[in-house]
């Protein structure tokens, strides 16, 4: 990318299953920096000695932004991209709370990329998409655990804690990675975005 705005930060946000990980490939691809800051409460996960799952990486992530505030993560995801590559624009993913994605477009002047399965999210072909990958034990759920897992990831009720549809409204563009979607397409939706932004390729 010749025009790129290094300080440029976008933030990934949408329901499980709905494909951000292959989204933020092509992202990585066109010369962002990517991190999640999924990643890093499955670190502290970890560090607890839990066993990951939905229901667990949800309530630690919630607390943790209630103790040291709604930028936690997204402020680390970013340090830690920047470390990989000091001089590309930033993407971060793994964002569940209201704030995070409020810290990115007010307060880092950034912006949200909503990624959907459908015009209507389809809540069946993120189930499928999430019992097909090998994700570990945070994935291994029947149809109802997700649903529970869905409602949970989209019930909170203040802006520290998960609420993706919150999240959702506050997106100003969004990526459409329906079954039909190939790389091809979806590399062109991402175009788009950046031209709307006035990075250049």
């Amino acid at each position: 990318m010749k025009n790129l705005n290094d300080n440029l930060v976008v933030g990934l946000v949408g329901n499980a299953g709905a494909g951000k990980d292959f989204v933020a490939s092509i992202f990585e691809e066109m010369g962002f920096s990517h991190y999640s800051g999924s990643d890093l409460v499955r670190e502290e996960i970890d560090k607890r000695g839990l066993l990951p799952s939905r229901e667990t990486q949800n309530l630690v992530a919630n607390e943790i932004r209630l103790l040291r505030g709604g930028d936690y993560f997204v402020a680390r995801a970013i340090e830690r991209a920047r470390k990989l590559r000091p001089k590309a624009p930033i993407l971060v993913s793994g964002i569940y709370a209201p704030a995070e994605g409020t810290y990115i477009s007010v307060e880092l002047h950034g912006d949200l990329v909503d990624v959907v399965t459908a015009d209507k999210d389809d809540l069946d072909v993120r189930f499928e998409r999430i019992t097909s990958r090998s994700d570990g034990s945070r994935d291994l759920l029947s149809r109802g655990e997700f649903v529970t897992a869905h409602n949970r990831e989209n019930s909170g009720t203040n802006p520290l804690e998960a609420n993706v549809t919150i999240l959702q409204s506050l997106a100003r563009f969004t990526i459409i990675n329906g079954p039909d979607a190939t790389s091809e397409n979806l590399a062109k939706q991402v175009k788009s975005i950046l031209d709307e932004l006035g990075q250049e390729l």
